[in-house]
This record gives C-alpha cells, sequence and structure tokens, in this order.
C-alpha cells in the first residue's frame, strides 16, 4: 500500500516538471514556427520574383530604340549637301558618297551612325580628292626672279590642272597666273604667266568685242608696248572653225586690229562668189568652204538660162576654188 502511494506522488511530480518545462518553451516553439512560415513563403515566392527579374532584365532587349527615315542637310568644308537615310537600329552604320551640290568628291565616303537617342548623325567623313593614280596634296615651292613662293596644292585627279594667283613671299605680280598639272603622280608647273605691266605697256582686262554680229568677251593679259596678240574666235552664241581675232597693245591700252574668222578649215577653201559665162551665158555661183582636193557640183542655173541636165563642176585646189568643167546640156 505504502509503495503505491509513492509511486503515486513520484508520479505527479514528473507531470509537474514537465508542464512547467512546456510553459517555458512555448515562446521558442511560436519563434520558431515563426522563421519556418517565413522561409516557406520565400521558398513559394522565389519563382515568382525571379520571374519578375527576368522579365524587367528582358524587356530593355526586346523593344531597341531605332533612328526613323530621314534626310540630312550637312555643310563639309563649305559644300552643302542632302543625304537620305533609312530607318535603322541603334549602333548601325550607314555609308553614302561624297557627291554635295556643287562638288563630286574623286574617293572616300560618308558615315552615319544611329544614336542611341533615335538620331542619325555624321560619324565620318573621308571625302577626298586623291585618288591612287592622282596627285597627293602638297606644298610646291616655286621660284620667280629670285622671289620665292610656297603654293597648297590639294588633291588632284589625274590630268587635273589647278590655277593660283601670283603670291610670293616678297611680291605679288599684278597680272597673270601660274598653272599647276598633274602629270605621272606629281604636280608641275604647267604654265606662268605672272607679269607687272611696265610703265608704257598695257593691263590685263576683259575686252568686248564684236565680229559678224556675234559678241565676245576676251580677258587679255598685261603687254608690253608694240606686242600683238590673238585669241580664238569663240563667241557667246559661235566659235568659228578657225581664224582669230586680233589686238595690239598701243598707247598703254590694248587696241583692236580685226579678224580672220572663218568656217572654213585651215588650208582649205575660203567661200567665195565664183562668176561663171558658159556659151554666153552668166552666173554667180555662191561656194562655201571647202577642204583641199574637194570637189563641188552645182545645177546649170544661169541668169537667163536654166539647163535641163548637167552641173558646173568646181575643186578646190592651192587654197582656191577653180572650175574644172561644165556638163550642162538641154537633151
Amino acid at each position: 500500500m505504502r509503495s503505491d502511494i509513492h509511486t503515486s506522488s513520484f508520479a505527479k511530480a514528473v507531470i509537474g516538471r514537465l508542464t512547467a518545462l512546456a510553459v517555458l518553451l512555448a515562446p521558442v516553439r511560436s519563434a520558431f514556427l515563426a522563421v519556418h512560415k517565413r522561409q516557406s513563403n520565400r521558398r513559394n515566392e522565389a519563382p515568382d520574383a525571379s520571374a519578375r527579374l527576368a522579365n524587367t532584365s528582358a524587356g530593355p532587349a526586346l523593344v531597341r530604340a531605332t533612328c526613323h527615315e530621314t534626310t540630312l542637310l550637312l555643310n563639309v568644308s563649305g559644300f552643302e549637301g542632302e543625304f537620305g537615310l533609312p530607318v535603322g537600329q541603334v549602333g548601325e552604320t550607314f555609308h553614302r558618297p561624297c557627291a554635295f551640290r556643287n562638288k563630286t568628291y574623286e574617293d572616300g565616303k560618308m558615315s552615319f551612325q544611329c544614336r542611341r537617342s533615335g538620331h542619325w548623325t555624321l560619324a565620318e567623313s573621308t571625302c577626298t580628292d586623291c585618288v591612287s593614280a592622282g596627285c597627293p596634296s602638297t606644298a610646291f615651292n616655286l621660284t620667280k626672279s629670285g622671289h620665292n613662293g610656297t603654293f597648297m596644292l590639294p588633291c588632284g585627279s589625274p590630268d587635273a590642272v589647278l590655277r593660283q594667283p601670283c603670291a610670293f613671299e616678297d611680291k605679288r605680280y599684278e597680272n597673270g597666273s601660274i598653272g599647276f598639272a598633274c602629270k605621272r603622280g606629281r604636280w608641275e608647273v604647267a604654265e606662268e604667266t605672272c607679269a607687272t605691266p611696265l610703265s608704257a605697256g598695257c593691263h590685263a582686262g576683259p575686252y568686248t568685242v564684236f565680229v559678224s554680229g556675234h559678241k565676245a568677251v576676251k580677258e587679255l593679259p598685261s603687254g608690253r608696248a608694240g606686242d600683238h596678240l590673238e585669241a580664238p574666235c569663240v563667241f557667246q552664241d559661235k566659235a568659228y572653225v578657225d581664224g582669230g581675232v586680233r589686238f595690239y597693245c598701243a598707247d598703254k591700252a590694248w587696241q583692236f586690229l580685226g579678224n580672220s574668222c572663218s568656217d572654213c578649215i585651215m588650208g582649205g577653201c575660203e567661200q567665195r562668189n565664183f562668176k561663171v559665162n558658159i556659151s554666153g551665158h552668166e552666173a554667180d555661183f555662191k561656194l562655201p568652204c571647202g577642204r583641199m582636193d574637194q570637189h563641188l557640183a552645182i545645177p546649170c542655173v544661169f541668169r537667163d538660162k536654166s539647163y535641163l541636165f548637167g552641173f558646173v563642176n568646181f575643186g578646190c585646189k592651192l587654197r582656191s576654188w577653180t572650175i574644172e568643167n561644165s556638163t550642162c546640156h538641154d537633151y
């Protein structure tokens, strides 16, 4: 009986201590459950957050900025040009030839790039007149009558010709110019007309002249008293085949002497009226300019008679028309 009572008392003591321990551990358990719940929530939400991050990082790649189709008006080295550009993506480069309104370069290109701002801009210009077979730009040293000068020459295409004023380091000539030519890949002096008029000479300048109603303005150089000058028969509305317009320097001014302008080829026959008398019938035949050894046949139409058949035949010999024969007849 005593043993049962002792056992019952011991069991009650154990249960009491366990109950007290449970009360003490309750806050720790609650904290543990809260942490566990937060970790579970994070694991459940992680895929959604990753998806949001992926979508955010993918957004800019899917929506790339573009440059609209446009036309740019640019001024490069004093030359204006219009360059049409297509639709393009950021970073894309588009090339155009170096063709401006009043200048087309021999080589090079205009490079345009589509910027992040959505606008086309000029990235690089390699326009040049230098070509592989042409002449490079250079500083050309030239001496005339003890006067030294340095002439800056640009790139030039083969056989290009460039003229510059006669401006030397210590002297500038009043008239004339220096002509440079691109030959075999190098610039060289092709012509030099630098001059200062003498006290009794003629100044350079324009001279207006008329020949047979045709007008021309001739640029005459400076000259010495007594100099003769002949200019080509090229007028504003007509260019003659042969001959020239002649000038003479006198009394400090150029004087017009006359002209030998002609549509006849040098060495041929001049146009003229040729009087003919055949069997008592006279006619004036108007003969044109002719080449040496050229033959001409004109119908037999005289002042008082026209033959039914035949021709009057002429030949150009020794720069003069001559009658060779006639075949005029009525039957």
